[in-house]
């Protein structure tokens, strides 16, 4: 028997569930969690802004932990294997899998959405999506590899930074934060980080972040065309999804720059489209990840390049994860990335 926290119905706790742990199908192995990072996407599912495919299902899909059983088929993983499980599911046929766009796969499915996910003592993946996790780094860093940290690197790398440009990251949550560094990495010059929490400034400077600045407090814009002697950035990275922050980070960009949407937040927003025609703007959109990406973001944080020991803000066990997602949702709340631990 294992435990495990589903999502039944909308704005109300994940209900605690027992029953047989799950069982590998041929091309599958079973994972025994040890951490499960909790993501704005869960709150957004428990509060209805987003959805699952089905109804009671289990959340969490940034998942790290052992293998302790694999199928008939499987012969790249072992048992005992510490691994970094990628929640998206693709069927490596399509188009997009072929042309290596696995993020868009027109059949995917995704861990934690479509199929159960990681809130539980025990979870069965694809073998295919399942990185191996050095045994040097701790399981719940692994966990917050699988979205929080993947999503950013993609992110970047859609906003081709390159060396000695200025990048501006509206929203410091567990994704943006995780922006900072990778634009660091990339040679970016000046790096502004733009939040309403004070406690997510400070830890964006931590991470390398040149310039903080509190909408709330000063015009975003404004200050980032005086630290920039006018000019805007070349790269404006919009996490939090927002109006206010999506046209701030539009207002911030300099001639001929590019303006990336991340962030999942209203599902319209009002923009100008003479603010991109007037300046040769381009709007990108990054979403999730590919899975290529993975073991180059895992081998990135062994060699000490991507710092992930102040990320995680709060470790809670299992049982506590209506709590945890209670304390993500808190007006202003300070935590990057809270993870639980069965």
């Amino acid at each position: 028997m294992m435990r495990s926290y589903q999502f039944n119905a909308v704005k109300a706790p994940l209900v605690t569930h027992e029953g047989p742990a799950p069982k590998p199908g041929a091309n599958d192995v079973v994972v025994q969690v040890k951490a499960v990072g909790i993501c704005g996407s869960d709150a957004h599912i428990r509060n209805g802004l987003m959805v699952t495919s089905k109804r009671p299902i289990t959340l969490g899909h940034e998942i790290a932990g052992i293998v302790t059983e694999r199928g008939a088929n499987v012969s790249q993983v072992d048992e005992g294997d510490r691994v970094v499980v990628d929640y998206m599911i693709s069927c490596g046929r399509c188009q997009y899998c072929c042309l290596g766009k696995d993020n868009l796969c027109v059949n995917g499915k995704a861990i934690g959405f479509d199929l159960d996910g990681g809130f539980a003592d025990y979870v069965a993946v694809p073998a295919a999506n399942v990185v191996e996790l050095p045994g040097g780094l701790p399981f719940e860093q692994g966990a917050i590899i699988g979205c929080a940290v993947a999503t950013s690197f993609h992110a970047t790398k859609i906003a081709e930074v390159s060396l000695g440009e200025d990048v501006a990251v509206f929203g410091l949550g567990g994704v943006g934060s995780h922006a900072v560094q990778w634009a660091k990495l990339r040679g970016a010059r000046n790096i502004i980080g733009i939040d309403v929490v004070r406690k997510k400034l400070e830890f964006a400077k931590g991470f390398g972040a040149t310039h903080a600045i509190d909408p709330l407090s000063e015009d975003a814009a404004k200050t980032i065309a005086e630290i920039t002697q006018g000019k805007g950035v070349e790269v404006a990275m919009d996490f939090a999804g927002q109006p206010a922050s999506l046209n701030s980070a539009i207002n911030s960009a300099a001639r001929g720059g590019r303006v990336v949407i991340v962030g999942r937040g209203p599902r319209e927003i009002p923009i100008s489209p003479w603010a991109f025609l007037r300046r040769e703007l381009q709007m990108r959109t990054s979403s999730d990840h590919l899975r290529k990406e993975i073991p180059a973001i895992v081998e990135q944080v062994r060699a000490g390049r991507m710092d992930l020991s102040s990320s995680i803000t709060a470790r809670l066990p299992l049982e506590s994860v209506n709590e945890a997602l209670d304390a993500l949702e808190e007006h202003g709340s300070e935590h990057l990335r809270i993870v639980v631990m069965p």
